[in-house]
């Protein structure tokens, strides 16, 4: 485990309570929170993992996302399979680095736990059911100090203007609409800056995406909404499919017929964090893979889009 923040520390205690992995952490800061696990800095982990030819089943790399390249190219070589916290950089890709990790021969995948929800699973099995599309409408909205309500919510990358703001901070949105629908592109963008969270960042985006075939996706994504709303609804000329995130439903309303199920587990969050390590350490353990680089790049090509356009 590369990092000790607050998503590297979720990460420790899924493998430690569902895997019974054994854990390194590598982190140049040391965190009481992980004070019982072996923990090492950068130079001293890299240095004993070459002095004894150590090899790990998987290593994840839930550093500061502008740090994610370095780490990859210090410690890739140490293990076969790669997880990368999202976002996989603060910006897109250059050339080199695209090809340094192309030249690796393992597996890299970037996380997206949405895509581990059973109810985005059945989205495209129903989709079929309402016709011909007409709109998508996606909502990520929240209130970003009740993330994190015991610090201040203003001390964290999120707040960087370099690797932070809501359009990197929730590229989960981004990437499961390029999954279901193809290469985006913006039409409009717009973004918001609350003066309640005084943040370096924006807040708010709210954007109009089209896809190759022409159906517009209207977006927003906040953490400066007091009411939480998550949800992907896509209305078809026969009906509509309406994901409720927060709720764990996929509800089909169609001329045909009407379903309405209810994924329970999904509302665990550590569960969709199990099945993506599930599916990085077993292949076949899960329906779908998660995000290549190819595709996480391409969300970073369309937020660096979206904000040369804001």
């Amino acid at each position: 485990m590369i990092g000790s923040g607050s998503i590297a520390q979720r990460y420790v205690a899924i493998l430690d309570t569902d895997f019974d992995a054994k854990i390194t952490i590598i982190s140049d800061f040391q965190s009481v929170a992980l004070c019982e696990y072996l923990m090492m800095s950068r130079s001293q982990g890299k240095e004993i993992f070459e002095e004894n030819s150590l090899f790990f089943d998987a290593i994840i790399i839930a550093s500061e996302n502008k740090s994610h390249l370095e780490d990859f190219n210090n410690f890739s070589k140490f293990s076969n399979k790669i997880l990368f916290e999202k976002p996989l950089l603060n910006r897109p890709l250059t050339n080199r680095e695209n090809s340094n990790l192309e030249k690796f021969t393992g597996e890299v995948r970037v996380s997206s736990p949405l895509r581990f929800h059973e109810a985005f699973t059945k989205i495209n099995s129903h989709i079929q059911s309402i016709g011909d599309l007409n709109i998508v409408e996606v909502r990520c909205q929240s209130w970003l100090p009740s993330w994190r309500p015991n610090r201040d919510y203003r001390d964290g990358f999120w707040n960087d203007s370099s690797q932070g703001g809501v359009l990197r901070e929730i590229i989960h949105e981004l990437d499961y609409l390029g999954n279901l629908f193809g290469p985006l592109a913006v039409e409009w963008v717009s973004s918001t800056n609350s003066k309640a969270l005084g943040l370096k960042v924006e807040s708010g985006v709210s954007a109009i995406l089209r896809t190759a075939s022409g159906l517009i996706i209207d977006l927003r994504l906040d953490f400066s909404t007091h009411e939480n709303r998550r949800y992907l609804r896509i209305d078809g000329d026969l009906g509509s499919l309406h994901w409720n995130v927060l709720e764990g439903t996929l509800n089909l309303t169609a001329s045909s017929h009407r379903d309405s199920i209810v994924f329970k587990d999904d509302l665990d969050r550590n569960k969709t964090f199990k099945r993506q390590i599930d599916s990085l350490l077993n292949p076949n353990s899960w329906q779908i893979q998660g995000t290549s680089v190819e595709e996480a790049e391409n969300s970073l090509i369309l937020v660096d889009e979206m904000y040369r356009q804001m």
